[in-house]
């Protein structure tokens, strides 16, 4: 069975994949578009792509020097040690902190 594996997925150092305020016409909400600012440049942006579909196996969570205050935040309600998934790798360059959530077979 293949994995479904999301890469780089953004969030705030306080945790929020999103600002506040967000809608149809913002939906990063007000200050989210800062946590893309890394990755635009990148030849991985364009492999996020037609990404989605059913449960992941693995989450590459950027981790971004932003504050956003409040808006969507990334795991609320989603208890990940229960779901099976571990910190598989960590690593920080500069302007970002990645890890990869992996979920154990």
């Amino acid at each position: 069975m293949s994995k479904l594996r999301v890469h780089a997925f953004a969030v705030s150092l306080d945790g929020y994949g999103a600002g506040p305020n967000q809608g149809l016409e913002n939906p990063l909400g007000a200050g989210g578009e800062a946590l893309h600012d890394w990755i635009i440049p990148t030849r991985t942006f364009q492999q996020l792509q037609g990404q989605g579909g059913r449960l992941i196996d693995e989450l590459h969570i950027a981790i971004v020097p932003v504050l956003l205050g409040s808006g969507e935040h990334l795991l609320t309600g989603i208890d990940t040690l229960a779901l099976g998934y571990a910190c598989s790798e960590h690593d920080t360059t500069s302007g970002v902190m990645h890890a990869v959530l992996t979920k154990r077979r």
